[in-house]
């Protein structure tokens, strides 16, 4: 903007005189100035304002509450959580990480629900393995919405509560 209004204060200096010598400066000088600009609105994404999107965990649900518009999960209809790359085919450079809650069965037919990483504003790793905890064990969901479901996802407390001692896993201490 400062070198667009010293051009624009050249070409309005030179009036006077010879008043191409201005336009010619206020060209050149612009120049620089729109490719900034430009370059300026093509990169700007405004950050998203924090309020009562994103997702929720009950109890007896999951509410996901951004993008296509909200939506409401029983626990119980969430067979799989899976992770993936989805790439774009119109863009270059690396895939946008999907979390996926895939629902239903072979009978009824399969729903999947997408959480796209850029819409969190969490870590999408400790996202995902506190959704596939409460998918395993469904005995732990009444510490959702209370302080102690609040501590296990600071803490990372992600680890199977009844692992087998053969199964090659750690036993939580």
């Amino acid at each position: 903007m400062a070198v667009l209004g010293a051009g624009m204060w050249q070409f309005i200096a030179s009036l006077g005189d010879d008043w191409s010598t201005g336009a010619a400066l206020l060209f050149l000088m612009s120049l620089p100035a729109l490719v900034a600009l430009l370059l300026g609105f093509g990169t700007y994404h405004p950050r998203k304002g924090l309020g009562n999107d994103g997702i929720l965990l009950s109890p007896n649900y999951i509410a996901i509450d951004y993008g296509k518009g909200p939506t409401r999960v029983a626990w119980e209809d969430v067979s799989a959580v899976g992770a993936r790359s989805r790439r774009e085919a119109f863009r270059f450079g690396s895939g946008t990480n999907v979390i996926s809650l895939v629902t239903g069965d072979a009978d009824s037919g399969y729903r999947t629900i997408d959480i796209v990483h850029t819409d969190l504003e969490t870590d999408p790793t400790r996202t995902y393995h506190l959704f596939v905890f409460y998918v395993r064990n469904p005995e732990k969901r009444a510490e959702l919405g209370t302080e102690s479901g609040l501590e296990r996802f600071r803490r990372g407390g992600y680890l199977r509560e009844h692992a087998s001692p053969l199964s090659g896993e750690p036993t939580p201490t």
